[in-house]
């Protein structure tokens, strides 16, 4: 990714990875306003170093901030890890059953394409915090009957703006789940606020234990 020069805010410029995003390939800026003053000389060190970027997430004072720093890592080409984040906010498998997810599935190799079935489906939140889960009832697939990823769940955004992560039902078998495009807002928003109650939580521990003067 290109240098870049920021003054009053962020702003990202279409490199290699980012290129599908934009529609003429012309080299437009992408722009996403911050209110976090250190960024503007350390936003390559932020964005593309994995925990750097988990750290930065869990910093957002807002609900809005959370927002836009996980559209711009998905932007930069670069993924977010579900489980990482369920994980993260404390929540236990029967709390997480309740969240839900739809998604179809995709086949990578050409013998997982011919499995493909344009099924919607639905994904509990605590299948993903497990790690792995079984395969539906009267669901074709290629491999062992067992889901899991291998990538931690890594949400990443497809060229045709759609939100996916990889899976495999097998060491040899290769897949990807996108969610539903009439899902994808509510995921989001999921992702968002689930981010967004753990952050609250730790400022007032914050704010608690650094009232002492």
């Amino acid at each position: 990714m290109e240098d870049i020069i920021v003054e009053d805010e962020i702003i990202v410029r279409e490199s290699s990875d980012v290129g599908k995003f934009d529609k003429n390939n012309d080299g437009v800026l992408k722009k996403l306003q911050l209110d976090v003053p250190f960024l503007k000389n350390n936003i390559k060190e932020y964005f593309e170093d994995d925990e750097k970027y988990m750290d930065l997430l869990y910093s957002m004072a807002d609900r809005s901030g959370v927002e836009r720093v996980l559209k711009m890592r998905f932007l930069l080409g670069k993924g977010v890890s579900i489980r990482d984040i369920l994980w993260r906010s404390g929540k236990n498998r029967e709390e997480l059953k309740e969240y839900i997810v739809k998604f179809r599935k995709y086949g990578i190799g050409e013998n997982e394409k011919i499995t493909q079935d344009n099924v919607v489906r639905e994904l509990s939140m605590a299948a993903i915090f497990l790690g792995t889960f079984g395969v539906w009832s009267g669901e074709r697939y290629v491999g062992n009957g067992t889901w899991r990823s291998p990538d931690n769940f890594n949400l990443k955004l497809d060229k045709s703006w759609e939100l996916y992560f990889n899976m495999t039902c097998g060491d040899s078998s290769e897949y990807f789940f996108q969610i539903d495009i009439d899902d994808t807002l509510n995921f989001m928003n999921f992702l968002i606020d689930i981010i967004y109650e753990k952050n609250v939580k730790e400022n007032k521990l914050k704010c608690y234990f650094g009232d002492i003067f």
